[in-house]
């Protein structure tokens, strides 16, 4: 099983000898999303829970429009 996503809180002091230092650098290290926020995981949850009405796009998928004026 791949994993899809971690939720790593860091601790209060920024200590780098902890395991959650080392996963959250795996993380970064393999290109797997990672939530270091229980707010910002709670809001996530909240939004996967509502009805697909919301779509998201990548930033590429938009053209610039230029107006002159």
């Amino acid at each position: 099983n791949d994993v899809k996503a971690a939720v790593i809180i860091p601790t209060k002091g920024r200590d780098k000898s902890t395991v959650g230092n080392a996963l959250r650098e795996q993380a970064m290290r393999f290109s797997i999303p990672l939530v270091t926020s229980i707010d910002t995981f709670q809001s996530i949850v909240s939004v996967m829970k509502q009805p697909s009405v919301i779509q998201a796009k990548a930033l590429n998928d938009f053209q610039r429009f230029v107006v002159e004026v």
